[in-house]
């Protein structure tokens, strides 16, 4: 690794001469002191030299560093039963690279004796949240005293918050089934749950039924599992299609069908409220209203760099795609 003491030795010159040149100080002094000043960067370069961050963070009072917090309720085994928070990682991270910073992702849903050591001490320029976290964890992460940008979480603050439409992604997934012609929907999801998607969605999916005179029964399904195709094409009627509510039951609803001699769409109609990126790639027939995670995470970062510049941004909503898709075919 070139250091400061190498260039100087090339140079001809003290390291703190090496040092005021590379941080610009030599500016509006003597002309020959400019061309040192410009011998000395252009040695920089040749020899390959790159300022160490640590250093870098002194002078600048910056890390150059931002968090990315997400919750990982785990399952029974340990394994991360969240996998399509990574898709908003993914767009995140990729953005703060392209923006010169570095990311440390701090994945935890609680407060415990080992506690990350990000809370401990003064280690990010700023955070951004993803997800419904703990109180406690919010709690904590706004004690940092630095910027936090909520992303896809439950909190719906004035500033710096940035979410899906899910009211709408529920109306949506609504009218796409109506205007095909079916007048029931069999609502397939996990238990009713306390969280923000969940409400909105919901709000959003009744709404819509009552204008479209649409019916609506639920059944309850677990995570990335799902009943056997024939009992829920046995459900549906001559009227009817499945509203899957979120991206784990489709999983498990794709699987369901791949396990029977039934084909969805013609023997099981379905529309679903959300996708994933394996879906776009193995199933991208599914009718469905779609949110790109990767451009959400790329928002959260925009939104959080205008809050390090001391421009805190409005809270923004994204909106949804409607995909028409071959699963939804029109009743006759």
């Amino acid at each position: 690794m070139v250091s400061l003491h190498d260039i100087a030795k090339r140079c001809g010159v003290s390291t703190a001469t090496v040092s005021a040149a590379l941080n610009g100080k030599i500016q509006g002094v003597r002309r020959d002191a400019r061309a040192r000043a410009e011998q000395i960067v252009a040695v920089a370069q040749e020899l390959g030299y790159r300022p160490q961050a640590a250093a870098r963070s002194l002078r600048t009072q910056r890390t150059g560093v931002v968090g990315v917090l997400l919750m990982n309720h785990s399952g029974p085994g340990g394994e991360a039963i969240h996998p399509h928070q990574y898709e908003l990682v993914i767009g995140a991270t990729n953005a703060l690279c392209a923006a010169g910073l570095g990311s440390m992702l701090i994945p935890m849903d609680r407060i415990g004796g080992d506690e990350h050591r990000v809370f401990q001490q003064q280690m990010l320029d700023g955070l951004i949240a993803f997800g419904h976290l703990s109180d406690e964890v919010e709690q904590r992460a706004v004690s940092l005293g630095v910027p936090v940008v909520w992303a896809d979480s439950h909190r719906l603050d004035a500033h710096n918050c940035v979410h899906r439409d899910e009211a709408q992604a529920g109306a949506d997934g609504v009218a796409l089934a109506a205007a095909q012609g079916y007048r029931h929907l069999v609502r397939i999801g996990p238990p009713q749950q306390d969280a923000r998607w969940w409400r909105e969605r919901d709000i959003g999916i009744v709404a819509a039924a009552d204008r479209l005179g649409v019916t609506l029964s639920r059944r309850e399904q677990g995570a990335d599992t799902c009943e056997a195709a024939e009992v829920l094409q046995a459900a549906l009627g001559s009227h009817g299609a499945l509203l899957c509510e979120n991206a784990y039951v489709l999983h498990g609803l794709l699987a369901a069908v791949a396990a029977s001699k039934l084909a969805l769409g013609c023997d099981v109609p379905c529309v679903a409220l959300d996708d994933s990126a394996t879906i776009n790639r193995s199933a991208p027939g599914v009718s469905r209203v779609r949110f790109n995670r990767h451009r959400l995470g790329q928002r959260a970062v925009a939104m959080l760099l205008a809050a390090l510049g001391d421009e805190p941004q409005a809270s923004q909503v994204i909106p949804d795609t409607i995909v028409a898709g071959t699963t939804l075919p029109a009743l006759t």
